[in-house]
């Protein structure tokens, strides 16, 4: 909201809300890190984990996620007053919705799936409606084994597509190293 100077302040509330969706946990199946093949950019990287944090690891289904690109902008420490960065945040989810990932299935077979399932996004209030492809959801819920989980904030600094990457390859490797050393002894 405005205040006597005319510029927007985001009050104190809305701060402890972004702060508190920046410690969100991602949940991923080690396959979809580890054996998965995909291009995307640090900033269609962000916008997966961002909408991955919103994934509850019981659910039953993908529910609608709806936000706009100020709260966005906000939790992930991105200027919100440049309006570049309003038109990039637009672009890089049809890119996203445009892209399609390679994941393995059983009997040695791979197939390809898309990140996320029809966006919309009010041009005037700049609200998105944004739902994770339901095909995800056998390596983002109900996972026993085999993952890896991290909070979101850990990949918010990170400015460069491979180091959003590696670090998730990292973090499921050390999991399994750790697993493989605790079974040892």
């Amino acid at each position: 909201m405005p205040d006597g100077d005319g510029k927007n302040r985001i009050s104190a509330s809305k701060k402890h809300t972004y702060q508190a969706i920046r410690s969100y946990k991602i949940i991923k199946s080690n396959e979809l890190i580890q054996k998965s093949k995909y291009e995307l950019s640090a900033q269609e990287q962000k916008i997966i984990l961002y909408l991955i944090s919103k994934v509850k690891p019981d659910d039953e289904t993908f529910i609608t996620t709806e936000f706009d690109i100020i709260e966005f902008c906000c939790v992930c420490g991105i200027d919100i007053k440049a309006g570049k960065n309003r038109k990039d945040i637009i672009s890089a989810i049809k890119e996203v919705a445009d892209r399609s990932i390679w994941v393995r299935l059983e009997n040695n077979k791979i197939t390809t799936l898309r990140w996320i399932d029809k966006p919309v996004i009010d041009e005037l209030t700049g609200m998105m409606q944004v739902k994770l492809d339901d095909l995800l959801k056998p390596f983002l819920t109900k996972l026993k084994n085999n993952f890896t989980q991290f909070e979101l904030i850990y990949t918010l600094a990170m400015k460069s597509k491979y180091s959003i990457r590696l670090y998730e390859i990292l973090k499921a490797t050390s999991i399994k190293n750790r697993l493989c050393s605790a079974s040892m002894s």
